[in-house]
């Protein structure tokens, strides 16, 4: 039994309860034919409990390694340190998404984001990441730009 997976599952398993609940008070359309605005958050909620369940089920039938229980564990492990920069870079993205504009930030963020994801150092890999980066930027802008007129993030710096 992991006591860490059981505190876990039921902390977050209590707020899916409390948010399902407050899914109740969200109003409820006149069309018949269409869905209630809680619809979606309902069923991420109840899929989210499922596995919350499940977390708690597994810490119950199977032990936890007993082996490696006395040994201390770094924490400066290669995919801690990549988990940080992914947040870090995410975190920026976020913050600059507005100031720097659209094509710069979604562009920088593709290409920082797969080094972090996969940190190869050869030119090939490089430029195929900057095509990449290329076509998804062009894309998104062609789709949502464009297609859907949707007003994208010029930024503040081109302002």
């Amino acid at each position: 039994m992991k006591k860490k997976d059981i505190i876990f599952g039921g902390f977050f398993l209590l707020i899916c309860v409390i948010l399902f609940l407050e899914t109740r008070k969200f109003p409820v359309p006149i069309a018949a034919l269409a869905a209630p605005p809680s619809f979606w958050p309902r069923i991420i909620l109840t899929s989210l409990t499922v596995m919350l369940a499940v977390l708690i089920i597994r810490s119950f039938l199977f032990k936890g390694d007993t082996k490696d229980a006395g040994k201390a564990k770094s924490v400066l492990t290669k995919e801690n340190i990549r988990v940080v920069s992914a947040i870090a870079a995410t975190l920026l993205f976020l913050f600059l998404f507005k100031r720097v504009g659209y094509i710069i930030s979604i562009f920088m963020f593709y290409l920082v984001s797969t080094y972090i994801m996969e940190p190869t150092k050869s030119v090939k890999a490089i430029a195929m990441r900057v095509i990449q980066a290329a076509i998804l930027v062009a894309s998104i802008y062609f789709i949502f730009g464009k297609g859907l007129s949707v007003q994208l993030p010029s930024g503040d710096l081109f302002n």
